[in-house]
């Protein structure tokens, strides 16, 4: 059941156009805080492109254990077959927060003339930021 909801966040991060994405929380230090935005940059642009390799990339690895490799296949046929279209979503990565071992970037993302404030949750794993998929995605501040 969880690797669903997990990969379920995945499909809707790369396939959805308001709720795009969630990060972590905190108050931290340089360093960390321009790798937990090049981690939110990169997961943001490999969601656009459809990238699902991208993504997975910047996944927790608690959550790619919830992954079946049969779900990423299917993944990747539905990032095929919606590959090249853009979905005008703008985004801007903004301010980020840690606090220990977890991190929260602040995303504005603009679709369709709608605005909304995402938040992206990240864990430190082996000293690099990664993010938290099955946290992430949940709550979307909408203007």
């Amino acid at each position: 059941m969880k690797r669903v909801i997990v990969l379920g966040c995945i499909l809707l991060l790369v396939f959805s156009s308001a709720l795009l994405v969630g990060f972590g929380s905190g108050g931290g230090g340089g360093d960390d805080e321009a790798q937990a935005k090049a981690v939110a940059e990169k997961f943001m642009k490999a969601s656009m492109e459809y990238d699902i390799e991208g993504i997975l990339d910047t996944l927790s690895e608690k959550d790619k254990k919830e992954i079946s490799d049969e779900d990423i296949e299917e993944a990747k046929k539905q990032s095929e077959a919606a590959g090249g279209v853009d979905l005008g979503i703008d985004y801007k990565i903004g301010k980020v927060e840690i606090e220990g071992d977890k991190a929260t970037v602040e995303v504005a993302v603009e679709f369709a003339g709608e605005k909304s404030t995402d938040n992206i949750y990240m864990l430190k794993e082996d000293g690099k930021w990664k993010v938290d998929g099955e946290k992430s995605g949940a709550e979307t501040e909408m203007e």
